[in-house]
């Protein structure tokens, strides 16, 4: 337990500042990446389970009749058409946005 203290306090006397600044950049930087891929494979497995949800509802909405196509119009003013769930409680939740319209 202080095995791991004492060596550090050892190295820190030892080497010179730069060195040990370096070899902590390096040792930020290797933890930086590695913890950014994990959080980008993190999203994208999260994103493929969203996605697969959102189909199911789609599905299960177009089976009962509960699904409606809108057409909005988005910020710059292009329409951009949308398919609605509508639920039992009258809320409608967006499923799935469609390729912008011409």
């Amino acid at each position: 337990e202080l095995c791991g203290s004492l060596v550090g306090v050892l190295l820190n006397i030892i080497f010179p500042q730069w060195l040990t600044l370096t070899c902590l950049l390096i040792l930020l930087c290797i933890t930086t990446y590695r913890t950014y891929m994990k959080g980008s494979a993190q999203w994208a497995k999260e994103n493929v389970e969203r996605k697969k949800i959102a189909r199911r509802q789609e599905a299960d909405a177009a089976a009962a009749g509960d699904l409606k196509t809108v057409t909005l119009e988005d910020q710059e003013g292009q329409q951009v058409e949308m398919q609605v769930i509508n639920g039992d409680n009258q809320k409608s939740t967006i499923s799935q946005v469609a390729t912008a319209m011409s």
